[in-house]
């Protein structure tokens, strides 16, 4: 049976962007069409019918601009609103691990279990003490996120066919051309959030939401000199954290916002070596709009003391 043709869809707090790849005879998909736009102020989470309306309008002015071929759809989940957790169970199959998971899942969620949908991915199987183990994510999605962008598809006249975190697919497009093995950092630098997750080449492993983004940096600079939201978006993408400009004054501000996320990083670095040693971090990758703050990657490099790089998820795909 041929493969369903379907493109991706991101919709973020500033902005849309959508992404169609088709398979071919290469290692490498071939890029079909892509395209963004801007998200109308206000409107993401709201649960108010003008806003739904406004937002499915917009992501089908970015499709149709786009010329995208299909009406299917895969969605991007915002990762601050699922939960994820990385855990070790006995090695079961069948019935048993899905009941194992439920478990697991039902211990660590908070709330009712009822109201989300759990799924698990396997990460590692391996052995401790003679007894055969699997290290296991498991991601849990609010019924509520998932009824909202359902029905904000429907409204857009898509037709949704999976779901998945921003995550997981931000990992999968950086991670294919890695070696076997090997593992990541990979930090989506966004406008409200920081997405973290620690990736291998086949699959995510672990991710967590810093509730700082690059709007936070804007917001600490229009404070400290008065100044207005767009002057000070300016001040931040032109000097960001290069200590020559303006004496140090702006790097001075943006520093300490970037050391809260940054000490998130060592949190999980220190975690992953004391209770998964096998998963060795050896760089970090960073992406999202925020990520191009001047001086951001080896003012990181330096405070982390690791490898620390601009992603590129273009490098796995076929570009005419």
């Amino acid at each position: 049976m041929a493969q369903k043709e379907f493109f991706g869809l991101d919709v973020g707090n500033h902005s849309i962007k959508i992404v169609q790849l088709e398979k071919i005879d290469t290692p490498k998909p071939r890029l079909v069409a892509f395209g963004a736009g801007s998200t109308p102020v206000g409107v993401l989470g709201s649960e108010n019918d003008l806003h739904k309306e406004a937002l499915a309008k917009a992501i089908q002015d970015v499709v149709k601009a786009a010329e995208i071929s299909t009406k299917n759809v895969v969605i991007a989940l915002p990762e601050g609103s699922v939960f994820s957790r990385l855990t070790t169970i006995p090695y079961v199959e069948g019935k048993n691990f899905e009941e194992a998971v439920y478990w697991e899942a039902k211990k660590s969620i908070p709330g009712n279990i009822e109201d989300v949908v759990v799924k698990p991915l396997v990460v590692a199987a391996k052995d401790v003490n003679g007894q055969k183990m699997l290290d296991v994510l498991i991601v849990a999605a609010p019924n509520s996120i998932i009824d909202r962008y359902l029905d904000i598809a429907q409204r857009a006249k898509l037709n949704p066919i999976a779901m998945e975190t921003e995550g997981i697919a931000i990992v999968r497009s950086l991670m294919r051309t890695y070696q076997q093995g090997s593992s990541a950092i990979v930090m989506d630098w966004g406008s409200q959030t920081t997405e973290m997750s620690v990736a291998r080449p086949e699959g995510i492993v672990w991710s967590q939401s810093i509730p700082i983004g690059s709007d936070t940096i804007t917001r600490a600079l229009m404070q400290s000199f008065q100044l207005s939201w767009n002057q000070a978006e300016e001040y931040k993408k032109t000097y960001g954290l290069d200590m020559q400009y303006m004496g140090g004054k702006v790097a001075g501000i943006i520093k300490p916002v970037v050391d809260s996320i940054l000490v998130e990083v060592k949190r999980a670095i220190d975690y992953f070596k004391k209770d998964f040693p096998d998963v060795q971090i050896t760089k970090v990758l960073y992406v999202g709009d925020a990520s191009l703050l001047p001086g951001l990657i080896p003012y990181s490099a330096n405070y982390l003391q690791l490898d620390v790089q601009a992603g590129d998820p273009w490098s796995g795909i076929e570009i005419n």
